[in-house]
């Protein structure tokens, strides 16, 4: 199996910054990359194939499925929290165009800030 490679709070924080996207402050980034970090997504086996939660349905599954986990949420009842984490991660999606694995750390911490603000 092929090692991963761990996307650190330093590579996330140029993401926001590249990316412009404001309105985070580094206190909450790094409060949210660690919850992440709890769950082990910060270890990416291919950060850089493409990652479409926006476009297919596998990525989105996957998005809903992982945030779920971070947020400790029962899998048995996700139907009744589904459209609140699709809003957050669409929100997320917004602030996106083209993504890889790489930028999925910043991603969901912009799905989880809406989620936990």
């Amino acid at each position: 199996m092929p090692k991963g490679t761990i996307i650190t709070l330093q590579e996330v924080q140029e993401i926001f910054f590249e990316k412009k996207i404001l309105g985070f402050d580094q206190e909450k980034i790094a409060e949210l990359y660690y919850l992440i970090d709890d769950h082990g997504y910060v270890c990416l086996r291919d950060p850089d194939r493409t990652w479409a939660p926006n476009m297919d349905e596998d990525d989105e599954r996957m998005a809903y499925n992982e945030i779920a986990d971070i947020l400790e949420l029962d899998h048995s009842i996700i139907e009744e929290y589904y459209m609140v984490i699709a809003a957050a991660v669409q929100a997320a999606c917004e602030q996106f165009t083209d993504m890889t694995q790489r930028e999925k750390v910043p991603f969901y911490i912009i799905a989880l800030h809406e989620l936990l603000p």
